[in-house]
């Protein structure tokens, strides 16, 4: 899938994280930016997910951005693979937020 955004004026192309963004992702990591639903799922006491029609995110340091649960909303959201962590959650691809707007 590929999105064509803006920033800066100038044009972008926005490309899926691939097995290569994620094995390189420790020592070069890829930042991604993407228009996400931010939903609070009631499952094993709660926790956030940020998705669209096409991806499902878990985001590890949600708590920095948000500490109670919200109605879903739409925001703008940049982020890296999380490498090297696990979670019980198994609700989407494990993100570590660079910033959340919404």
């Amino acid at each position: 899938m590929r999105i064509t955004a803006l920033r800066n004026c100038q044009t972008e192309e926005y490309t899926e994280p691939t097995v290569k963004d994620v094995i390189t992702s420790l020592e070069f990591p890829k930042e991604f930016t993407e228009q996400l639903y931010l939903k609070y799922v009631q499952l094993e006491g709660g926790f956030w997910i940020l998705e669209n029609e096409k991806v499902t995110l878990d985001p590890i340091n949600m708590h920095e951005y948000i500490d109670s649960p919200i109605e879903e909303v739409e925001c703008n959201v940049t982020y890296v693979l999380a490498d090297g962590y696990a979670s019980f959650h198994m609700m989407g691809t494990l993100v570590r937020l660079l910033s959340l707007k919404y």
